[in-house]
């Protein structure tokens, strides 16, 4: 598992509090570590030659933040497919294979969460969209 270990606390770096499903459009929101704090829940800062401590802004003292696990993306782009069924990703250049099922979150690439529009001829092999 991907755990880290950040003073007594195990954390990782990110986890689902919902499933990918149609109606999130295939975008669940997760909880991630804060990036301003750390986990700890405070900003430090020195003043006078003195140390301070207050909640931090960005995450209200929790030390972790709840966000769609993929920025942005949501209209679809769509992909040019050759003949033997291989594409490239318009967002991470990834290159696949569109009968893939393990690239697929639904409508989503998985590496990236980019929605994908396939080209008609090759709807037939699309994945089951749940």
């Amino acid at each position: 598992m991907n755990d880290c270990r950040i003073g007594e606390v195990n954390w990782r770096p990110e986890f689902s509090d919902e499933q990918p499903t149609k109606e999130n459009s295939f975008n669940p929101v997760v909880t991630k570590m804060c990036t301003k704090c750390k986990l700890d829940g405070y900003i430090y800062f020195e003043d006078g030659g003195s140390w301070y401590k207050k909640p931090c802004e960005y995450c209200s003292g929790k030390g972790s933040v709840k966000e769609r696990k993929y920025e942005g993306g949501d209209s679809p782009l769509a992909l040019e497919v050759s003949e033997d069924g291989r594409t490239k990703c318009p967002k991470c250049n990834f290159r696949f294979k569109v009968t893939d099922p393990n690239v697929w979150l639904g409508d989503r690439h998985r590496r990236c969460g980019q929605r994908l529009s396939v080209p008609d001829n090759w709807l037939l092999y699309w994945p089951e969209k749940s």
